[in-house]
C-alpha cells in the first residue's frame, strides 16, 4: 500500500467520525474531526506533489490536479485550517412547517380559522357529505371527527461559508474522496506513485 493509499483510508476514518458527529449532532467533535479529514487528504497530494518535483513531473502532477477542481477547493481550506485560523462551518437549519386537518363527517360540520392575534379568518359550515354504497370511504364518512395535526421537520447542515453550490460539508467531502481515489489512480498509471 502506498502512503497516498494509507492516508486515504486515514481521511476515510475521519470522515467516518464527521458522518457519526454530524448524526449525534455534535458540533464540536465535527470540526475537529473535519480538521483531520483535511490534513489527511491534503497530505496524499502533498507527497505525490513532492515526489513528482523531485522526479522533474511537476506538470504531470499539475495536468492531474487541473482535472479536479475540488482538489484544489479542499488544499485551500486545509491551508486556512493549519496557518492562519481553523475552519468554522456554518450550521443552516431548515425548518418544514405542516399541517394536516382530517375531516370525517356525518352532519354538517362548521370549520374556523382563527389568525395568531385571534382574528378569524375563514368561518364556514359544510354541508354533510353524500356517501355511496361503493364509496371507499364509507365508513369513515360515517364518524363525526376533526383531527389536527401539526408538525414541524427539521433538517441540520454544516457548510463552508464560502462554498455557493448546494452540496454541505458531507456531500463535498464524499466527492472529495471520491476525486482523491480517482488522482490516486491516475497518478499510478502517470508513475508518480510507485506501487509497492
Amino acid at each position: 500500500m502506498s502512503d497516498q493509499e494509507q492516508k486515504l483510508k486515514e481521511a476515510e476514518y475521519f470522515y467516518s467520525l464527521m458522518v457519526d458527529s454530524f448524526e449525534k449532532e455534535l458540533y464540536d467533535p465535527f470540526t475537529y474531526n473535519m480538521s483531520a479529514f483535511l490534513s489527511a487528504a491534503r497530505s496524499i497530494l502533498q507527497y505525490t506533489h513532492d515526489r513528482a518535483v523531485k522526479n522533474n513531473r511537476g506538470g504531470d502532477y499539475n495536468k492531474l490536479i487541473a482535472q479536479k477542481p475540488i482538489l484544489k477547493y479542499f488544499k485551500g481550506k486545509r491551508n486556512v485550517n493549519i496557518h492562519e485560523e481553523p475552519v468554522k462551518p456554518i450550521q443552516q437549519v431548515f425548518l418544514d412547517l405542516h399541517s394536516t386537518l382530517t375531516v370525517r363527517m356525518k352532519e354538517t360540520v362548521g370549520i374556523q380559522v382563527i389568525g395568531a392575534d385571534g382574528e378569524i379568518l375563514r368561518d364556514e359550515l359544510s354541508e354533510p357529505a353524500e356517501i355511496s354504497n361503493d364509496s371507499e370511504v364509507q365508513v369513515k364518512a360515517h364518524l363525526k371527527k376533526i383531527t389536527p395535526s401539526t408538525g414541524i421537520t427539521s433538517t441540520l447542515q454544516y457548510r463552508f461559508e464560502d462554498w455557493t453550490g448546494d452540496e454541505d460539508i458531507l456531500e463535498m467531502s464524499e466527492q472529495y474522496l471520491k476525486n482523491l481515489r480517482e488522482f490516486i489512480q491516475g497518478a499510478i498509471l502517470e508513475g508518480l506513485i510507485p506501487i509497492n
